[in-house]
């Protein structure tokens, strides 16, 4: 599992401001955020603090500190679910609603 407490503020923030404005406009509408509690929802995972979890992961993605093909893993050791495919079916979904509208640029943000 990757150590997110190692991320700083200012190292966000200056990712943040590197990042294709089309992950930028991901970051920031709120429309996202009410995508990932749905998703969440839809697999009965209903904990807020474990649906903050999966948020701030979905996050790390989107700023090229996660691979998306790593989601399902980093949520199910974060979220210590012990359920690898409930994980990777919440990752799947995340990545339809909110990633393939901007695969591209996430690939290039990643490597």
């Amino acid at each position: 599992m990757t150590d997110f407490y190692l991320i700083t503020e200012r190292e966000l923030f200056k990712r943040f401001n590197s990042l294709p404005q089309s992950i930028q406009t991901v970051l920031e509408k709120e429309a996202n955020h009410q995508i990932i509690e749905g998703v969440c929802r839809n697999h009965h995972l209903i904990d807020g603090e474990k649906v903050l979890m999966v948020k701030q992961l979905t996050g790390l993605v989107l700023f090229g500190f996660i691979h998306s093909y790593d989601l399902g893993r980093e949520i199910n050791e974060a979220l210590e679910l012990n359920n690898p495919k409930l994980s990777a079916s919440i990752a799947d979904e995340l990545s339809s609603k909110v990633f393939i509208p901007i695969k591209d640029d996430l690939e290039n943000n990643y490597s």
